[in-house]
């Protein structure tokens, strides 16, 4: 139950993108198609009230040296070649937003294809309509010679740096929900309405405590939650003020859950 998404603080340490046998990144400028599927998913964003990304320049680089890697090596996930997980491959192409997402896709020859695919897979889609990304990466390439032939990755990210190539942006600090939280670096996407389940993914650190990351849903909180263990096929559940009852510990980064929104308390 593991999706292709995400939104986590960055850190570690910047490496080197010039690989010998690796792909090679192409200019800032969108090829033709990398364009029309942006714009396909800025046309779906405002469609759903929601803000249009603009263009990054450092998520394109790293988006279409993803596209480009996974089409010379042929394969299709999110850990590259060198081992990077898509936060990691974004700060290495200069990316300084904290939150990010990603989603890749191979087979679609055409722009519409790989949309159409996305918009029709509830995790994917729910990483197109994430309301704080800001800006966007798009890239496609092809290989004859690979499984899929063609292949897609489009990078998301929460701080716009199409006009400027600041490593370190200034933001206005985000207030804590009260005096004395500390909430971890990351945050649920996906977060429940009051009363009703929905399928919410943790992007941040490996091994947060369940409670803390289920703490970012605001402003509903989480009531109960519950995780299927794809090894043993048993069922981890969390309830909000009951420690006893509680199999699901720590959530890892991109961990999906089954996540129930609390109700409001009646008013007296």
């Amino acid at each position: 139950m593991r999706l292709a998404f995400l939104a986590a603080l960055a850190v570690g340490a910047l490496l080197s993108l010039l690989v010998v046998g690796h792909p090679q990144v192409r200019g800032q400028t969108p090829s033709e198609d990398e364009a029309a599927l942006l714009s396909l998913i800025n046309d779906y964003r405002v469609q759903n009230g929601l803000s249009p990304l603009n263009v990054s320049p450092t998520l394109s680089a790293a988006a279409r040296w993803m596209s480009e890697d996974m089409a010379q090596y042929g394969y299709l996930g999110h850990i590259d070649s060198l081992g990077r997980n898509p936060r990691e491959r974004m700060q290495a192409f200069g990316y300084a937003g904290s939150g990010w997402g990603e989603v890749i896709r191979g087979g679609s020859s055409t722009p519409e294809g790989a949309f159409d695919a996305w918009r029709n897979s509830p995790g994917h889609n729910q990483v197109m309509l994430t309301s704080y990304f800001v800006a966007a990466g798009v890239g496609k390439a092809y290989n004859p010679q690979s499984y899929y032939g063609w292949y897609w990755t489009v990078d998301f990210g929460d701080y716009d740096d199409s006009l400027a190539m600041s490593p370190t942006p200034t933001r206005t600090p985000t207030p804590t929900p009260s005096p004395t939280a500390t909430l971890p670096p990351g945050r649920m996407v996906g977060c429940p309405t009051p009363g009703k389940w929905s399928l919410a993914v943790w992007s941040g650190g490996d091994d947060v405590p369940t409670a803390e990351a289920l703490a970012t849903c605001t402003p509903v909180s989480v009531e109960a939650a519950y995780w299927l263990e794809p090894e043993t096929q048993a069922w981890r559940r969390y309830f909000a003020g009951h420690p006893e009852f509680n199999s699901l510990p720590a959530l890892d980064n991109l961990q999906g859950i089954l996540a129930l929104g609390a109700q409001p308390t009646p008013a007296p």
